[in-house]
């Protein structure tokens, strides 16, 4: 009985995906049939890198921050039970939550597909024992550059070598047990600073066994010196690096860390939050005036103004205030900038987080 409720779980589940993806790509209707089947959850808001183009390291006081229990998972779990796929990291570095593989193992249990990024710079021991023994399905690891000069100027505080190394140790990891479960990405934000390096890191990926994955960097209108000066790798991009329309209010949901739900990674003001689902669940709003009226304002182009009702955060002003006139000013990078990203099926500013 428990492998026939479970094989019609997952029939049941891949069903709600393939009409709500229906309904994503060629209807764009305002009110949804079906529940969101992709979850982005944060493990925690708190990173050990300052990447200048990250609301995380100048997040306000005002904002929540913290990690995600195992307890508070599994809460959240239950209310999202179409989830096939789970993107377990957002404005945060994942592997500094202690409890990050058992949350992991729990999603497994539950037959969800498993993303996870990563900038791979602080690994505990036992840690890589234990991502390869949860059954991760994809690590992505964050890989700017091929030279720690080219690296270290998106990831601040980060060291290369480290990272290469922590490669090396998983897949020897992967090896002694056997174990090539979790496929493992070199992720590479794209910008003015590194793209020369691109060949370079694709030849490093190869020796060490990785997917390679390079995306353009999304950037605020005043700070456009980030571009690269070769847009080919825009891919599913516009041009600035940003997505070409929103996939989110129809078929996803952004949860933080303490159950606060958004539609897409890049909203986290409490002011902007559509529930709390520690407290409530998220059907009475999935098709509620407010997210009807976001939908159809993005049924086109995107239009990430409209979902964001807190203009008075540093992410909006930085983000959705158009630029002062005049021409941006290349050259060196700024120290600190309050802005972001967003989630893999847009390509948007998440694709420069961790």
């Amino acid at each position: 009985m428990r492998r026939l409720a479970r094989a019609w779980r997952r029939l049941r589940n891949e069903l709600n995906k393939r009409l709500v993806q229906f309904q994503n790509g060629v209807l764009r209707n305002e009110r949804v049939f079906g529940h969101p089947f992709h979850l982005t959850l944060e493990p925690g808001n708190v990173c050990n890198l300052r990447c200048p183009l990250c609301p995380t390291p100048t997040r306000e006081s005002r904002l929540p921050s913290g990690l995600l229990s195992l307890a508070d998972a599994r809460r959240i779990l239950d209310r999202f039970p179409y989830a096939v796929q789970l993107v377990l990291s957002n404005w945060g570095e994942p592997l500094l939550n202690p409890a990050l593989f058992d949350i992991v193992r729990e999603a497994k249990a539950r037959d969800l597909s498993v993303r996870m990024e990563s900038n791979l710079t602080r690994v505990r021991d036992g840690q890589l024992e234990a991502l390869v023994d949860s059954g991760l399905d994809r690590l992505v690891v964050a890989l700017d550059g091929a030279s720690q000069e080219t690296y270290e100027r998106y990831r601040v505080g980060g060291v290369l070598e480290t990272v290469l190394a922590n490669v090396r140790r998983l897949r020897a990891v992967q090896a002694e047990r056997d174990d090539f479960r979790t496929t493992v990405v070199w992720k590479m934000v794209v910008h003015r600073w590194n793209e020369h390096e691109l060949d370079r890191a694709r030849d490093l990926a190869d020796e060490l066994g990785m997917e390679f994955e390079a995306v353009t960097i999304w950037t605020p209108d005043d700070r456009r010196e980030w571009l690269p000066s070769d847009r080919r790798h825009a891919g599913r991009r516009t041009e600035d690096g940003g997505p070409a329309r929103c996939h989110h209010l129809w078929q996803s949901v952004s949860v933080n860390f303490n159950g606060d739900v958004f539609p897409c990674c890049s909203e986290f003001a409490p002011s902007d939050r559509l529930v709390n689902v520690l407290d409530e669940p998220l059907a009475p709003v999935w098709n509620s005036e407010e997210l009807r009226r976001r939908r159809r304002a993005n049924r086109g182009p995107v239009n990430c103004d409209q979902c964001h009702g807190d203009k008075e955060t540093r992410w909006y002003q930085t983000w959705m205030t158009p630029a002062p006139p005049g021409p941006a000013t290349p050259g060196a990078a700024p120290d600190t900038i309050d802005g972001e990203e967003e989630p893999e099926s847009d390509g948007g500013p998440e694709a420069q987080r961790r």
